[in-house]
């Protein structure tokens, strides 16, 4: 995902589950560098809206350290509503997360990092997941002006 100083971006949250172990509900927080990315708010994706999936956010700022670099974290809960829902957490795209980028950003690549607090399976009571992968995604901050770098390189001998 890649924005320009200024623009607001929809980072999109997807769910894969496994078909041995439905889940009800889970936690996971976002970290990231926020000197220059702020959340905004969250929406819920088609698959969320299809299984009645509620999303909730909230966001923790830390003191900047002795770089000046500050972290936020972006605590994400998506839990099925009801007591006894039919399956557990669906497949697809469960909620869009609204960042915006500040005015004053430079060229810069920001790693969203995930880390899953908790999950629970249907049991009663639930029981806790211990494993529930996940994947960082990524921000980067482009200028208009400013070519993009090549990715790519050619040997010759």
């Amino acid at each position: 995902m890649s924005g320009t100083p200024g623009a607001s971006l929809m980072v999109p949250l997807y769910f894969t589950p496994d078909l041995k172990t439905p889940l009800r509900s889970f936690v996971v927080d976002i970290e990231f560098v926020s000197n220059n990315l702020k959340f905004q708010k969250a929406s819920r994706g088609v698959a969320a809206e299809q299984a009645n999936v509620d999303i909730t956010t909230a966001v923790t700022d830390a003191p900047a350290d002795d770089k000046g670099v500050t972290r936020s974290k972006l605590r994400v809960t998506a839990s099925l509503a009801g007591q006894t829902p039919p399956e557990g957490m669906p497949d697809g795209l469960l909620a869009y997360l609204l960042f915006q980028i500040s005015l004053e950003a430079k060229p810069f690549t920001i790693k969203l990092t995930p880390a899953v607090i908790s999950a629970e399976d249907f049991s009663n009571p639930p029981k806790k997941i211990a494993k529930v992968g996940t994947e960082p995604g990524l921000v980067t901050v482009e200028l208009l002006d400013v070519m993009p770098e090549a990715t790519c390189f050619f040997f010759t001998h």
